[in-house]
Parts: structure tokens; C-alpha cells; sequence
């Protein structure tokens, strides 16, 4: 047995529902959470050469700066808050930050694996592996219809529409490498008839920011590959008779995709229909007045409420939260982040391989998708998205390149 096939084979645990969980008084340990620390585990000791001077470096170190700066903003809470018990508050924001290391040290390790073609090929059966377990999930959620019940309410997800920013994500970046033409002949195969399970799952998150998210990333794709491409007019074609279908036959999809839509009669400032923003705008609004409060260090991470100001329940914005909670710096590092992971698939050996276009695909997904929510704190947000991106993460670098170059 192949020594990275353990972790490649647990990798799709990841995404698995609770199956009950553990509340440590800080916060509560999800299914993904345990299995997390294994997987990270096992990785570590894997004997596979890592590879050096690789991509994924320009995003490591931007990264750990981002995961030094957020410690110590939330430390700085000790000094610029008047809490009585300020130490659990701390205590929370800190495990807050150790659990988006830990998701995003997973494919960062990940990367340093995948230069042989036989492990980036399995990497791609898990990758396909994780959205069945997904989209097979979801369909069997509380939200279904057999499943109403308070007894279920703990072994699923606990929040779908992050569950619906995920599959988004992955669902854009699989139809990419179909349109241009990725993978082995049997690996193809399997995906073509893997979406039509992970499409109706994705029908039943009820996430209408990740179903926006993903319509954005599929416009995007049609238009970087070419509109008149049969592949792209295929695509084009099978999904409208998806949707349609969903549209006729899941109820549940039918009455979101209803709330999208105002009509005159129900906008008393209009004769004209509108798209619903359920109020996203307002809040961002409300929220992004508070920024000069705590301009350099922000609040401290996952820091809302209380003495902040903020809105305990988060702007439903990542990119604007990022911000108000770590500051123009924490923030600024976040963006660097995402445009050098833009400007890394814009790359000739991202071309070569074809993942150049599924991965700016699946970035413009996850970024539409972060205006609707805060899906990237870590958890399966933030690893789906590394995990697209790790292939091309996985590129070797010549050392005398500068970091302006990358």
C-alpha cells in the first residue's frame, strides 16, 4: 500500500456531517474538527518527498504572517477592552485562529506531495470523493423533507450554506476541468455522472448566496473559455436542463430560489421586480461604518459583540469582516493571499496542465461567495478552496524568483 493513500483515502472525512459532537465550553468540535488533527497527523509523518520551492511558499508566508498578526490582536484585547473575565474570551478567539491554521496547514502539506502524476491523480478522486460526500449528505439533511425532526438536528451540518458555498466551489471547479478537457477517460466519466448526485444535493442547502456564488463562477468559465466552444455550449445546455429539472421537481428548490425575486406587489418603493439581497447590503452598510474603531488590529479575531461594536452575528460579509476584525493589515495580508493564488493560475505550467481556468473558476465562486457570508474562518471553506488550488500550489519555483515575480 501506497504510503499517502491513509490520509488521501481520510481527507474526505473532512466533509462529512456530525455525527453528534463534543462541546469543550468554548465552543463545540465538529466531526471535521476531530478528524482534522489526524489526517494532519499522518500527513506529517507521510514518508513522500515533499518538494521544495514550490508556489504554495507565496502563500505560506503571507499566510503565517496573517496568523501572528490575528495572535496579536487578540491579545491586544487584555489592553483595549475593560472585560472582567477577558480570559475566555481570548481563549475563544485563539482557538479560533489554531482551527483556521490547522484547515489550512492541510493542504499546505498537501502540496509538497503532489509531484508525481500517480498522487495528483488520486488527488482528484478524493477531491471527487469529498463532493459525493457532500452532495449525498445534504440530500439526506435535517432540511429534507423526511427528515424534520429535532432528533437529526445534531448529526448534520450546522450551517448549509456554507455547506452550499463549498459545493459551489467544487462543482465550478469539476465543471472546469470537464470543459477543458482534465483528467483520465474514467476519472471523467465518474464526475459527469458524480454532479448529477452532488447538483441535487446542492438543491437541497437552501443556500441561495452559494447557488448566486456558483451561477457567477459558471459565467465567468463559459466566458474565459469561449462561449462558441461545443464543450462550453454542452455545458451551458446540460445545466439549464438541471435547473429546470430541480425547478420542477424539488419543492424546497423552487421556494428558495421564489425568495430571490420581489415582486411589484410585494415592494411597496417599486413597480419593477427585484432580486432580493435579504438585506446583505444594509448590513454591510451598518458594519463597515465601525472600521476606523480598530483600524490597525481590528477587534481581535472571531471578536464580535460585547465591548466591539460589531454585530454579534458578523456582517455576513468575510472579505469586510476580515477587515473589522484584523485590521487594515490582516486584512491587506488575506487579500495578497487570494490575488497571488489569482495570479498563480494565471501561470504557464497552470496552463499546461489545465487547471489554469477551473481554478480562476473556482476563485471567482469562493469570492462572490464570501460577500454573502463569513465561509472562510476555516472548516471546509477555507480547505475547499486551498484544495483547488494545491495542484497548482504544488509548481516548482526557481529560487532566484523574487516574491514581486510571484
Amino acid at each position: 500500500m501506497k504510503s499517502y493513500w491513509l490520509w488521501l483515502f481520510l481527507l474526505p472525512t473532512l466533509f462529512l456531517p456530525n455525527f453528534g459532537y463534543f462541546d469543550t465550553g468554548l465552543g463545540v468540535l465538529e466531526t471535521g474538527d476531530i478528524m482534522a488533527i489526524p489526517i494532519l497527523a499522518l500527513l506529517i509523518i507521510d514518508p513522500t518527498k515533499n518538494r521544495k520551492y514550490i508556489y504554495m511558499d507565496y502563500i505560506l508566508r503571507p499566510g503565517l504572517a496573517f496568523v501572528f498578526w490575528s495572535v496579536l490582536g487578540v491579545l491586544l484585547i487584555y489592553f483595549s477592552y475593560q472585560y472582567s473575565k477577558p480570559n475566555a474570551i481570548v481563549s475563544f478567539s485563539l482557538l479560533k485562529i489554531g482551527k483556521f491554521a490547522m484547515y489550512a496547514a492541510i493542504p499546505v502539506i498537501i502540496s509538497r506531495k503532489l509531484q508525481f502524476e500517480s498522487i495528483r491523480n488520486d488527488f482528484d478522486w478524493m477531491i471527487l470523493g469529498a463532493c459525493l460526500i457532500l452532495g449525498a449528505s445534504t440530500i439526506l439533511s435535517p432540511g429534507h423533507p423526511s427528515l424534520k425532526t429535532e432528533a437529526t438536528i445534531d448529526f448534520y451540518y450546522k450551517a448549509l450554506n456554507l455547506v452550499s458555498n463549498v459545493l459551489a466551489i467544487f462543482i465550478i471547479f469539476l465543471t472546469g476541468l470537464l470543459v477543458v478537457g482534465y483528467g483520465a477517460p474514467r476519472w471523467r466519466q465518474a464526475v459527469k455522472f458524480s454532479l448529477i448526485i452532488i447538483l441535487v444535493g446542492f438543491s437541497f442547502t437552501k443556500g441561495r448566496g452559494g447557488w448566486l456564488a456558483a451561477v457567477s463562477g459558471f459565467v465567468y468559465l463559459a466566458y474565459a473559455r469561449g462561449l462558441l466552444r461545443a464543450r462550453v455550449l454542452v455545458g451551458i445546455f446540460a445545466c439549464l436542463i438541471a435547473l429546470g429539472g430541480l425547478f420542477i421537481f424539488n419543492e424546497e428548490f423552487r421556494l428558495e430560489v421564489s425568495r430571490l425575486i420581489i415582486s411589484p406587489s410585494e415592494s411597496a418603493n417599486s413597480s419593477q421586480i427585484q432580486v432580493s439581497d435579504g438585506e446583505r447590503v444594509m448590513t454591510w452598510m451598518n458594519e463597515i461604518v465601525k472600521f476606523p474603531n480598530a483600524p490597525i488590529f481590528g477587534t481581535g479575531f472571531h471578536h464580535r459583540g460585547g465591548m466591539t461594536g460589531l454585530w454579534w452575528t458578523g456582517s455576513h460579509n468575510f472579505w469586510l469582516q476580515i477587515f473589522l476584525e484584523t485590521g487594515l493589515i490582516g486584512g491587506g495580508l488575506v487579500i495578497l493571499i487570494f490575488s497571488r493564488m489569482w495570479r498563480h493560475a494565471n501561470g504557464e505550467e497552470s496552463k499546461k496542465i489545465g487547471i489554469s481556468i477551473p481554478l480562476k473558476a473556482a476563485l471567482v465562486t469562493a469570492f462572490v461567495g464570501g460577500l454573502g457570508g463569513e465561509y472562510f474562518y476555516g472548516g471546509m471553506g477555507l480547505l475547499a478552496i486551498l484544495l483547488c488550488y494545491a495542484p497548482v500550489g504544488a509548481h516548482s519555483v526557481l529560487r532566484h524568483h523574487s516574491t514581486t515575480q510571484i
